[in-house]
């Protein structure tokens, strides 16, 4: 995240992240399953203003690409109000209470103890049900900055809490846990116990999310727990020693076979990467964006305009994303406790 105060209250980047490794565990008995994964936040963001409210309501104004691109209402786009047909599926985000964002500076009013409300203003760029991890992030970034806005700091203990309580992937954008300089850290558990590991090096690529999502639900349902786990610690060993060349045999994701399953977009998305330029390319979380990992810059700029040739609707060019949301504190001067 970067965090940035304006006369209005807080304006964030949230990140989204990739998955260079996602290895199911076993299934859990409270119906979650337990995985091991890298993630890494990369340079894709969705814009989130936070400003104080006197009312004491939390209110959310969404905004998305389809919507600026029809020219709609500023009140943004709701999923309850409108045709979905008429609409890419990436952009059906709720904008009522239902939103993650919304209940998560709900629950911090209510850990806090205070009144105070809050207007969020929310500008999307990274897709919906694309395993990128948009609403965490979003979320994060909106209890980091609510945070601040109502307290004038960080409250470490209270944003923590609710970020556990309400997703799993919450703790890594927070980055409280991740490393200061990589931006990548191995989630445990369901995804909230983080550890911060090194990075030697950019990591440049392109991600594309096809005109479909996955359901994370539909995606676990189908999933089958393996014998025998695969490790990550080659790819840690890797990432950590700048060997990149060694990352085409290392990336993994273990619900390919099951997101597949949910939308043939996957395994077509994936035939596309396999004939293009593509140094490697993996599954995203639960799907359906995928990511492609380039040697360079370069060679990422033309894969990009090679998929958009094949008429994918969202590619994008990313580079490893390095601010984790305590240091854009710190060097704002914001204490934390």
């Amino acid at each position: 995240m970067h965090l940035k105060m304006n006369q209005d209250g807080v304006l964030v980047l949230a990140p989204a992240k990739i998955n260079l490794h996602l290895e199911i565990l076993q299934k859990r008995s409270d119906g979650y399953h337990e995985i091991e994964t890298i993630m890494h936040s990369v340079n894709l963001y969705d814009t989130i203003q936070v400003c104080p409210r006197d009312d004491g309501n939390v209110t959310l104004e969404l905004h998305t690409p389809a919507e600026r691109a029809n020219e709609s209402s500023s009140i943004g786009l709701d999923p309850h109000q409108i045709d979905p047909a008429q609409i890419d599926p990436a952009w059906l985000i709720p904008a009522d209470a239902t939103n993650l964002v919304v209940r998560g500076l709900l629950k911090l009013r209510e850990l806090l103890g205070i009144s105070s409300g809050a207007h969020v203003r929310l500008t999307k760029t990274i897709p919906a049900a694309a395993g990128l991890g948009g609403g965490s992030s979003d979320t994060a970034a909106a209890l980091t900055a609510a945070s601040l806005v109502w307290l004038g700091r960080f409250e470490r203990t209270a944003v923590e809490t609710v970020a556990s309580q309400i997703g799993s992937d919450l703790s890594f954008f927070l980055g409280s846990a991740t490393s200061k300089e990589s931006g990548l850290a191995l989630c445990r558990g369901r995804g909230e116990q983080v550890t911060p590991l090194q990075l030697n090096g950019t990591l440049h690529g392109v991600i594309a999310h096809p005109p479909a999502g996955c359901s994370t639900a539909d995606v676990y349902r189908k999933c089958r727990v393996p014998e025998t786990p695969r490790s990550p610690e080659k790819l840690v060993c890797a990432l950590a020693e700048g060997k990149f060349d060694e990352l085409p045999h290392l990336v993994f994701n273990r619900l390919e076979e099951a997101a597949s399953q949910v939308t043939p977009w996957v395994g077509q998305l994936r035939d596309w990467m396999e004939k293009s330029s593509a140094w490697t390319h993996q599954l995203s979380g639960s799907g359906s964006a995928r990511f492609a990992l380039c040697r360079n810059e370069t060679e990422a700029n033309q894969l990009a305009k090679d998929l958009q040739a094949s008429g994918l609707p969202r590619v994008h060019v990313w580079q490893s994303c390095m601010t984790p949301a305590i240091e854009a504190q710190t060097r704002l001067g914001i204490a934390s406790q």
